[in-house]
């Protein structure tokens, strides 16, 4: 595919080197530094459990001079205007705390950082696994995690979002999907 394609699956190269253009316009356009928290499939992209994703999700919000930017980056590359995106906000967990993320780059006035793999399982369960896609995430993910069991990882989903309503379903799905007895994404 050709970065003029627009909708083209991105993967993680491609999203690395949007991510850095975007670094070099936040500079070019004086915006000052900014940061950004990585997650959905742009996250698992960047860990390798999936080739590619069509946008990047960002947790957190994206201000005018970043839209500004992120604009100027998908007109160079081709990109959907809304290539990177905070669609992802509703599922960030109440737990998350920025200062457990690590920085995978920093280019320009842009520092792009990554969540604990906990922080992901637990939007990804948040989402209800609304996607195969969202599915074979979690799956991948799950070995990387921190959680022992899939009771577990529940107890840090109610923690993590305390106005949902009890599942009594919920681990036994979540077992479905990343239990040992759990067929093979494909």
């Amino acid at each position: 595919m050709t970065l003029s394609e627009r909708g083209r699956p991105l993967n993680w190269n491609d999203i690395e080197a949007c991510l850095r253009d975007l670094g070099d316009e936040l500079t070019r356009q004086n915006a000052g530094p900014r940061s950004i928290v990585i997650v959905g499939g742009a996250f698992v992209a960047h860990r390798h459990l999936r080739e590619a994703t069509t946008d990047v999700d960002v947790a957190g919000g994206i201000d005018p001079a970043m839209a500004e930017a992120v604009a100027a980056v998908a007109d160079r590359h081709g990109l959907e205007a809304d290539w990177l995106n905070d669609r992802a906000k509703p599922w960030l967990p109440a737990t998350f705390d920025r200062a457990t993320c690590l920085v995978a780059f920093a280019q320009g006035d842009l520092e792009v950082l990554l969540p604990p793999v906990d922080t992901v399982v637990l939007m990804k369960i948040a989402a209800g696994g609304r996607s195969a896609n969202d599915q074979r995430d979690l799956n991948g993910l799950w070995p990387d995690s921190t959680f022992a069991t899939p009771a577990d990882a529940v107890a840090a989903f109610y923690l993590a979002y305390p106005n949902e309503e009890p599942d009594p379903f919920l681990v036994d799905w979540l077992d479905d999907v990343v239990g040992p007895d759990r067929p093979e994404p494909t």
